[in-house]
């Protein structure tokens, strides 16, 4: 997450991008705590291959 949003091809403040950029810091947080990725997905209320998708992806875009 070193890449800084003036950066990223998403707009700052999109709505979209900020709820992306947001739900894969949380991904990446309850996985270095020590969440599985199933109990992750039913935590965040997503698909189990979202939270694959998020957690394969070193940033967010």
């Amino acid at each position: 997450m070193s890449e800084s949003p003036a950066s990223s091809p998403w707009p700052t403040g999109h709505r979209f991008a900020e709820r992306t950029r947001a739900k894969h810091a949380t991904v990446h947080a309850l996985l270095a705590a020590g969440h599985s990725k199933r109990s992750i997905a039913r935590q965040l209320g997503t698909g189990l291959n979202t939270v694959l998708r998020f957690s394969r992806a070193t940033e967010p875009e």
